[in-house]
């Protein structure tokens, strides 16, 4: 029954930022200022109604991240991006998977996150080399 109303909220949410859209776009823009003020909340609740409806050997799961918390990572980080011509996009992914692993236990249990920051950052750094030599690689096989 909870991921019933979960998913309707869902469709609710966007059909109604759809419609807001189509009307005028201060609408949307209003629209998308609320959504992402609860963005937080979205996250926190899904991420306690999976782990609490999950269990192990008769031991359930949980979840404990505070709102406040989450509204940080998940909004002030990414304000940031942009003024940061998104070098932050690696310690974002960082702290939101810390964030939601952290959070979490096996009963009393809390898990940990061993991965750093530089771990994220060797990872997109990784992929950007490989998009760069793939595009000189497209650029460069023609010309010969």
């Amino acid at each position: 029954m909870a991921i019933l109303i979960g998913f309707l909220s869902s469709v609710v949410v966007f059909t109604g930022y759809y419609f807001a859209s189509k009307i005028s776009l201060t609408r949307s823009l209003i629209f998308f200022v609320l959504f992402m003020i609860a963005l937080p909340w979205f996250i926190i609740r899904s991420l306690a109604l999976r782990l609490r409806n999950t269990s192990f050997r008769n031991l359930r799961f949980n979840f404990s991240g505070k709102y406040s918390e989450a509204a940080g990572i998940y909004i002030g980080l990414a304000i940031l991006n942009p003024f940061t011509l998104g070098l932050i996009m690696p310690y974002m992914m960082f702290r939101q998977n810390e964030f939601m692993v952290s959070k979490s236990s096996f009963g009393k249990t809390p898990f940990k996150l061993f991965a750093k920051a530089k771990d994220f950052y060797r990872i997109y750094l990784v992929f950007i080399l490989i998009f760069v030599i793939g595009i000189a690689a497209a650029i460069a096989i023609p010309a010969y």
